[in-house]
C-alpha cells in the first residue's frame, strides 16, 4: 500500500497567475520560473478576473495564483466565480495577500482556496512548495469525493 509520501502531484496543464498589481507581477514572476523549468508547467498571465476566466475557458489549469487586490472583495469575488465554472470547481487556488491576517486566511480557505500566502514572505522554493500542495490536496479531495459518492466494486 502507498503512503501519502509516495504519491506525486500530476502537473498537467498551465499555471495561472491572476494580478493586476504591474509591481507584484514583476517580484512575483522571476520567483517562479526560478523552478519552472524542472516542473514543464506553462506558466500563464491575467490581470483581471474577466482575462481569467477567458483563459481558464479555452486552457487546462493545474494550479492558479491570485491576489487578493484583484477586486474590492479581496478576490474572493474571483474566487467565487472560478468554483461556479464547470471547468474551475477542481482546479488548486492559492491566494496571495500583502497582509498576514489570518481571518482573511481563513475566509479564502473557506471559499475554495487550497493554501494562502504573503506576498512579502514569498521565495521560489515556498511558492513552489504551496503549488505542489495545492495539487496534491485538490487531487486528494477529489478522489475522497469519488469515493463518497460511488462503490469501487459496482461502479455506482
Amino acid at each position: 500500500m502507498r503512503n501519502a509520501n509516495d504519491i506525486q502531484p500530476v502537473h498537467s496543464g498551465a499555471l495561472l497567475v491572476v494580478d493586476n498589481v504591474p509591481v507584484d507581477q514583476q517580484l512575483l514572476l522571476p520567483l517562479i520560473h526560478q523552478n519552472q523549468s524542472d516542473t514543464g508547467i506553462e506558466i500563464l498571465q491575467a490581470e483581471s478576473c474577466e482575462q481569467a476566466l477567458a483563459i481558464l475557458r479555452s486552457k487546462s489549469l493545474c494550479c492558479c495564483l491570485v491576489s487578493d487586490q484583484l477586486t474590492a472583495d479581496g478576490g474572493l469575488v474571483f474566487l467565487k466565480e472560478l468554483r461556479r465554472a464547470e471547468s474551475g470547481e477542481d482546479i488548486p487556488v492559492i491566494v496571495m495577500t500583502d497582509s498576514g491576517d489570518e481571518q482573511v486566511a481563513a475566509e479564502v480557505i473557506r471559499n475554495g482556496a487550497q493554501d494562502y500566502l504573503v506576498k512579502g514572505d514569498i521565495t521560489a522554493q515556498t511558492i513552489w512548495h504551496s503549488i505542489h500542495n495545492a495539487i496534491y490536496t485538490c487531487e486528494l479531495q477529489a478522489k475522497l469525493r469519488r469515493l463518497a459518492h460511488y462503490d469501487d466494486l459496482t461502479g455506482l
